[in-house]
């Protein structure tokens, strides 16, 4: 099998590289989200699927922070686990609220991710998918086309990078979603000098 083409000046796309692309954009859309939605308690269950860097647990923690001091006492009330978000291990029914925040755009299953955070949502439970609508990827897409052709794949990341709310509906429409809202929150990144 040959690796895929990758030009030589091309950076490798790892965390470090994707946070200082993304910015603060997860934090502010993590911060808008969990206002939408009816405060935490001391016995909510939370999933943050996916959580990369933390912006939704450390949204969650702002907002909410526990009664202890953390200063005091460092252990924050959660634990971290790593699994395949396309194929969650929880059992059935554990979480009040399920967050994944800017994830579906790097599954290979997302029909499998959203049953998997259906199914373990307890009945009265909340899951959220967020995506993106990111203008730049259009002319990224048109430079794969006008380079490779429409024949060659797009990588995966790019093809799947532009998540937005018809591929999220058909997700969760396909797991067996009900009640499903959409909300549009904006969220901006400036990359080099703010000149304005």
């Amino acid at each position: 099998m040959t690796a895929p083409f990758k030009p030589k000046q091309a950076l490798d796309f790892d965390g470090a590289l994707l946070q200082e692309l993304q910015g603060d954009v997860s934090d502010t859309i993590a911060q808008q989200v969990l206002e939408e939605l009816p405060p935490l308690t001391a016995t909510s269950v939370v999933h943050d699927n996916g959580c990369g860097p933390g912006a939704v647990t450390m949204a969650m923690m702002r907002n909410n922070p526990p009664a202890d001091n953390l200063t005091d006492n460092p252990s924050w009330p959660f634990k971290v686990e790593t699994m395949d978000a396309c194929n969650l291990t929880f059992p059935d029914n554990t979480f009040d609220y399920s967050f994944t925040n800017f994830v579906f755009a790097g599954l290979s299953d997302d029909g499998g991710a959203a049953s998997h955070i259906l199914r373990t949502l307890k009945p009265v439970g909340t899951g959220v998918i967020t995506g993106a609508e990111m203008p730049w990827q259009i002319a990224l897409k048109n430079a794969h086309y006008k380079t490779r052709g429409t024949e060659e794949p797009m990588a995966h990341f790019l093809s799947k990078s532009c998540y937005q709310k018809e591929e999220i509906e058909r997700a969760t429409r396909a797991a067996g979603w009900k009640d499903v809202k959409y909300v549009q929150k904006e969220a901006y990144l400036i990359l080099g000098t703010d000149l304005g």
